[in-house]
């Protein structure tokens, strides 16, 4: 697909997103998906293990092609699922990955090295 310029548009025409990595670090493409809404299915491997938790998306061993397709199959075939997830994707992703979440974290690790053990 090349550059995707519009992530937001990028995943308003996907129902999930799906990311076989065998090592990654933390994926932007995953926490995207997750905003807009989108369950995944990713290998747990590396850091898709933190992107994607259980109420939002579904992890696969890594050599395991048959886990792999019956995870995909599940999403195209339960909407509901697909939806379940969908809901909690983007959910973990306003309480993990937004901006607030972002600037707390940073803040709580300053406090810290400021004032060590308080």
């Amino acid at each position: 697909l090349g550059a995707i310029d519009d992530p937001r548009a990028f995943w308003a025409d996907r129902h999930a997103a799906v990311l076989l990595s065998d090592h990654e670090g933390s994926s932007n493409t995953l926490i995207e998906a997750a905003f807009a809404g989108r369950p995944a299915v990713a290998t747990d491997a590396g850091g898709n293990t933190e992107a994607v938790k259980p109420a939002g998306g579904l992890l696969v061993p890594l050599d395991d092609p048959t886990a792999i397709a019956a995870a995909i199959e599940r999403l195209i075939a339960d909407p509901g699922l697909r939806e379940e997830l969908a809901t909690g994707a983007h959910r973990q992703a306003l309480e993990r990955f937004s901006t607030a979440a972002f600037l707390d974290g940073h803040v709580a690790a300053l406090s810290e090295i400021a004032h060590p053990g308080t």
